[in-house]
């Protein structure tokens, strides 16, 4: 049993050691979900160059991609240590996403560095794991009515901990040392709820730099997924090793259970920081994957893709364990129509390529049937709709021999009207030359007919 669980633990830490094209991660930031952004290529780490106006979108589109909930800032920064352009590339400029993009590279953008150096390297800020929402408050006034505490050593992780201590479900910290704490039935479900970006202007105090608001606005924390163990139901969230983003204690069994209800959903492990001897345990019940041993070692983070609808993550802690700062994990919605085996005929797709929902690819048949639909699309669901199928030809107008018919009395009325313009034309060159002959015109109008006839 324990080669298994360590030959699982080297596999998977292979695995995620291998970064593959178009793969992003953020260095030297102040946290685990902040910093100047790389991509990859061709196994070589590179920054993204900000030589136009970066929108929000680019860092949703980031942040998305590398796991998170979504994104919360953007900044241009620079490499602290490698600003030699030889030695850390620039990959990727005048990037513009829509929103809609799965990976960056999806994105419409240039690659080379003409006119980009370091100086210009986009930094971005993720939000941060257990963040439920940024609200607007009166006055800067506490979102909720439940316990309101002074602290003189205020984080946002004191914060976390007292609420969650003390069987409160929500946590907002103030700047001039205050933490509240919140119940469940709290009115911060119905406040008005604003871009997490307008919450960035005030950082809290304490060694640990998380966002707590700005004027009038604040940061709502949900502390649950910060309990040792939980049930969580839906199609995205967060939990954490206890007490993250304070180290975890020793002799701990944590157990969460998620039911997931997405067609795909990816599990994202961030800020994996583990003590000798701890480990986090992913199983799958209900499907046909295999358990996922991560070991501390070398691993800062792991990234699965699943269909499984129940997932159980244990986490634990030896007895003499030393501690760490833990861990965070994200699950959200990563839905995929897989390429299908189509009888009689295919989809035409590029090799390797993944279709996700919006994605349209154009049907093939074998020679003496028709397609039910030229297109089809990849929809919310994962499914190809229309159901991609090719059927034989049996009378009767298809929508592929109406198109045909048009294309071809579309090009027969052209023909017609060229035609009849150089009917036209000679008619009216005959009846002019006629009357140049009988001298009917004056010496202006017969140059005029000689340029035009």
């Amino acid at each position: 049993m324990d080669r298994t669980l360590i030959l699982l633990g080297l596999i998977t830490l292979l695995s995620a050691c291998k970064a593959d094209l178009g793969d992003l991660r953020l260095v030297e930031g102040k946290n685990k979900y902040s910093g100047v952004l790389q991509i990859n290529y061709n196994g070589t780490w590179g920054t993204v160059c900000n030589d136009t106006v970066w929108t929000w979108k680019n860092t949703d589109v980031a942040c998305k991609q590398l796991g998170f909930l979504g994104g919360a800032s953007t900044e241009q920064d620079k490499l602290q240590e490698l600003q030699d352009e030889n030695v850390v590339p620039i990959w990727m400029k005048r990037l513009n996403c829509t929103g809609n993009e799965w990976r960056l590279k999806d994105c419409s953008h240039v690659t080379g560095t003409k006119g980009c150096q370091h100086a210009d390297d986009i930094s971005i800020s993720c939000i941060p794991p257990s963040v439920h929402s940024c609200v607007e408050t009166t006055n800067n006034a506490s979102p909720f009515v439940g316990k309101v505490e002074e602290m003189v050593n205020l984080s946002s992780a004191n914060c976390l901990e007292l609420c969650r201590k003390s069987g409160f479900v929500f946590a907002s910290v103030d700047t001039s040392n205050q933490c509240a704490c919140g119940a469940e039935t709290e009115a911060v479900q119905k406040s008005e709820k604003v871009a997490f970006a307008e919450c960035q202007d005030r950082m809290c105090p304490g060694e640990k730099t998380e966002a707590c608001g700005s004027e009038n606005r604040a940061v709502v924390y949900d502390v649950r997924p910060g309990n040792c163990g939980g049930r969580f139901t839906g199609k995205e969230g967060s939990i954490s090793s206890p007490g993250y983003p304070k180290n975890y204690e020793a002799g701990l069994t944590c157990i969460w259970e998620l039911e997931l209800h997405n067609p795909d959903t990816k599990l994202s492990i961030q800020g994996i920081s583990l003590a000798e001897g701890d480990q986090i345990k992913v199983d799958f019940p209900e499907g046909d994957d295999e358990n996922q041993v991560i070991a501390h070692s070398e691993m800062t983070s792991f990234v699965k893709s699943t269909e499984a609808k129940k997932v159980r993550v244990t986490f634990m802690s030896s007895e003499d364990s030393s501690g760490g700062e833990g861990f965070f994990l994200l699950y959200q919605v990563d839905t995929q129509c897989k390429v299908p085996e189509v009888e009689n005929g295919s989809l035409v797709v590029e090799p390797g390529k993944i279709y996700r929902p919006g994605h349209i690819v154009r049907m093939q048949c074998d020679s003496g049937l028709v397609y039910s639909n030229v297109t089809v699309r990849c929809d919310d669901s994962g499914m190809w709709f229309p159901v991609p199928e090719c059927k034989e030809y049996k009378g009767g107008l298809t929508i592929e021999f109406i198109r045909t018919i048009l294309v071809m009395v579309i090009v027969g009325l052209i023909a017609l009207g060229i035609l009849f313009a150089l009917t036209t034309v000679m008619l009216i060159c005959i009846k002019a030359n006629d009357k140049r002959q009988s001298g009917g015109y004056s010496m202006n109008a017969v140059d005029y007919d000689k340029d035009f006839c």
